[in-house]
C-alpha cells in the first residue's frame, strides 16, 4: 500500500489473487503515515516477515510508495520471483534507480496518467532502471484506479475524469493485467504470459 494508506487499501488485491491459490499476505506498513515516512524501512520489514513465513519463493506487489518499496524487498531478496508496481511513486528527493538496477527478475509496473497524486509518474525511472522491465500505461487510469479497495478520501483527493473509459473498465484492465503477470511468474501459466504480451 502507498504514503497513509493500510492493508485496507490492499485486501481486495490479496483475496483476489488468493482466489487463484496464491499464497498471499498483505501488510500494513510501518513507516507509511504522515508523520513517518521510510519507504527504505518498509521494504526491509516487508522482506523480513515474507522470509519469516517462507524460503520458498516470493513475489513483491505494492503500489505507490509501496511500489518503490517491493523494488527494496527484492533487492535484498538472494531469490526474488519478480516485481509489481502499481503506479509507483518515488519519495521527494528519493532515487531507487540501483535497488532495481541490481535485479535480473522480472520487473514490471503499471503506471496511471500522470498527475499530482503520483508526483507526475515519479517512481517510473526506478522502475526502467531494472534490466528485465516492462512499463505501461493504462489510459486514464487515476492513483486511486489501482488500490482495491480505495476509498472516498483517495477518490476526492486523486481521483480523475474519464472521457473513454469507466472506472471499471480501467479497474478491470489492472486487475487483468496484475494477475496474469502473478501467475505467469508464480505458476510459469504460458497463457497468462501470453496474456500480458498481447495487451
Amino acid at each position: 500500500h502507498g504514503f497513509t494508506r493500510s492493508a485496507e487499501n490492499f485486501m481486495s488485491w490479496g483475496e483476489h489473487l488468493a482466489s487463484w491459490n496464491i499464497p498471499t499476505l498483505v501488510l500494513s506498513l510501518c513507516h507509511s503515515s504522515a508523520w513517518d515516512i521510510n519507504i527504505d524501512q518498509n521494504g526491509e520489514d516487508a522482506y523480513e516477515v515474507a522470509r519469516s513465513i517462507t524460503s520458498g519463493p516470493v513475489l513483491y506487489i505494492g503500489h505507490s510508495n509501496g511500489a518503490i518499496s517491493s523494488l527494496v524487498s527484492a533487492s535484498l531478496d538472494d531469490n526474488p520471483v519478480a516485481v509489481l508496481g502499481l503506479d509507483p511513486v518515488e519519495r521527494i528527493g528519493g532515487d531507487h534507480t540501483d535497488d532495481a538496477a541490481m535485479l535480473n527478475v522480472p520487473v514490471r509496473s503499471l503506471l496511471g496518467e500522470s498527475g499530482a497524486c503520483n508526483s507526475w509518474n515519479s517512481g517510473l525511472s526506478a522502475y526502467q532502471s531494472a534490466s528485465n522491465s516492462e512499463v505501461l500505461q493504462v489510459t486514464e487510469a487515476d492513483h486511486c484506479d489501482f488500490e482495491a479497495p480505495t476509498d472516498t478520501i483517495c477518490t476526492l483527493a486523486c481521483g480523475g475524469s474519464n472521457t473513454l473509459f469507466d472506472d471499471g473498465d480501467i479497474q478491470s484492465t489492472i486487475i487483468g493485467l496484475s494477475t496474469s503477470f502473478v501467475l505467469w511468474q508464480v505458476l510459469d501459466e504460458d497463457d497468462a504470459r501470453e496474456w500480458w504480451d498481447s495487451n
